[in-house]
C-alpha cells in the first residue's frame, strides 16, 4: 500500500511537469506567431 502510494505521487508529478513543459511550448508558439505577424504587418505596409 505504501509503495503503490509513492508510486501514485511519482506518476501524478511527472503527468503535472509533462503537462507543464506542454503549456510552455504552446505560449512560446504563440509568441513566435505573435512575432511573425507583426513583422508581416510592418512588411506589407
Amino acid at each position: 500500500m505504501n509503495r503503490f502510494a509513492v508510486f501514485i505521487s511519482l506518476a501524478d508529478g511527472l503527468q503535472q511537469i509533462r503537462i507543464r513543459q506542454m503549456f510552455q511550448a504552446e505560449r512560446k508558439h504563440d509568441k513566435n506567431n505573435k512575432a511573425s505577424e507583426q513583422s508581416e504587418a510592418l512588411l506589407s505596409n
